[in-house]
């Protein structure tokens, strides 16, 4: 919902400017406030409601609508629900409520009616809109790229609507959770706490549920990114309640079978065409490796993972404009959300790293010695003092940044894919995600003044001018 562009309802007359102005003050540019987002924005689109719901017959329109999208029923019952519990996880509900006992939630109706038909026109709002842009994208020939998380967060529409589908207890309660092994991130691995699937209920249903959520993406984006699309061949289970991630085991995921059965439905018409992107990152077997080849979904190699000096890595960038079966069917990325921008990991890799990166991205050896002058640290720099150096850092790694940017925007991959802050040249300041974090994540945004740098910037690290 906070998404939804406010604009568009003043437009309708849903909303006035005044009551959005007092509601949505300006404040940090560069950073979402997502406690004012919750306090301020939401009873905004309930108060575009209540004035919708004066227009004649808009209670049909509105039952019409949520009986064509069941899944966008779920999700407004299920928050309809949880607004009537006081914001409590749907495992902690009264048991009628807990396990869906729909005559149980019927009796309830009248008390959940108003909050109900809220989300549903939150819901309907936001993907009209969503057309709409799709539809403007398209005919200026741009497509849209989405993303598609390979779990669900317990506390959700769909754990609460598709239990069967998950590994839980007769409480409802998760047997284990998601997360991935000790990595390039994180010492102890990555706790995520997701539920997991339980592949054997969903196959003997015919893989609808995962059926379905791939056909929805597919209605929104022109290309689709799944992430962790190792767990699709074995996911790591770590017991529920384990302190950290080093406890866990590998377990056996649905293979092809799910994507053979999506593609058979695309080719019948059943489901929308949809390009898709397999983030194959991490531990990455033999088996996961087969199962991308089976799927010919492209694969991804990001830049910032190739300059190690190992012959063994599997991003090494040579493979890039070299050898085109291990580059053409894959998404090129700078850095994914989970990296630092290009300039902040400028800052922190070695100097033969940085050698290496040069190298890579097409300077001269005369000019990495010139580019390299004086990284060594003077003294200055030592107690702090030295702001000519610190001016020159930061300009000699936005540089670094665009180096390599450009050389990501001339490999052969079948996608190239720079972050906007790789674009715009900025540091830590804006980074996206730090994982193994709960805290402060998710939270950059760009401002008017750099989306409106973006189009020279972009034709220099294309070489269009």
């Amino acid at each position: 919902p906070y998404f939804l562009d406010i604009e568009a309802l003043v437009d309708k007359g849903l909303l006035k400017e005044k009551e959005c102005e007092a509601a949505l003050p300006e404040g940090e540019k560069t950073r979402v406030d997502y406690a004012a987002m919750y306090e301020r924005r939401l009873p905004l689109l309930r108060r575009a409601y209540a004035r919708a719901s004066r227009e004649r017959g808009f209670n049909k329109k509105l039952r019409e609508y949520a009986s064509e999208h069941p899944h966008i029923r779920n999700y407004a019952l299920f928050m309809a629900i949880k607004q009537y519990e006081g914001g409590s996880p749907w495992y902690e509900w009264p048991s009628e409520l807990r396990d869906r006992d729909m005559a149980a939630i019927r009796r309830l109706m009248p008390k959940l009616r108003r909050e109900y038909m809220a989300n549903l026109f939150i819901q309907r709002e936001l993907f009209s809109q969503w057309s709409l842009l799709r539809r403007h994208a398209a005919e200026a020939g741009v497509k849209l790229m989405g993303d598609m998380p390979i779990y669900c967060a317990y506390d959700s529409a769909d754990c609460w609507a598709a239990p069967w589908a998950f590994l839980f207890d007769e409480s409802k309660r998760p047997i284990s959770v998601a997360g991935v092994p000790p990595d390039y991130f994180s010492s102890t691995g990555q706790l995520w706490g997701n539920p997991l699937y339980d592949w054997a209920a969903i196959r003997r249903r015919g893989y609808r549920f995962w059926l379905e959520r791939l056909t929805a993406a597919a209605r929104l984006y022109d290309v689709l990114r799944i992430d962790h699309f190792r767990g699709f061949e074995a996911y790591y289970a770590i017991p529920a309640g384990a302190p950290d991630a080093t406890q866990g085991e590998w377990q056996k995921g649905c293979g092809y079978e799910l994507f053979k059965r999506f593609s058979a439905m695309q080719t019948t018409g059943a489901a929308p065409s949809c390009e898709i992107v397999a983030e194959d990152l991490g531990v990455i077997t033999p088996l996961v490796k087969r199962l991308l080849t089976r799927t010919g979904f492209a694969g991804m190699q990001v830049m910032q993972f190739a300059f190690d000096g190992s012959r063994k890595n599997p991003h090494i960038i040579k493979k890039w404009d070299g050898d085109l079966r291990h580059i053409i069917n894959k998404a090129a990325y700078t850095g994914t959300h989970d990296n630092p921008p290009l300039a902040a990991w400028w800052r922190d890799i070695s100097l033969e790293e940085r050698r290496r990166a040069l190298r890579c991205a097409g300077v001269t050896e005369k000019g990495i010695a010139d580019f390299l002058i004086g990284e060594d640290v003077c003294r200055d720099c030592l107690t702090g003092n030295c702001e000519f150096r610190g001016a020159e850092e930061k300009r000699r790694c936005e540089l670094a940044a665009f180096y390599m940017a450009r050389a990501l925007a001339h490999c052969r991959a079948r996608y190239c894919i720079i972050p906007m802050q790789d674009v715009l040249g900025l540091g830590a300041e804006s980074r996206m995600n730090t994982p193994a974090t709960a805290q402060d994540n998710w939270r950059w945004r760009m401002t008017n003044e750099q989306l409106a740098s973006c189009t020279a910037r972009l034709q220099r690290i294309f070489g269009l001018r």
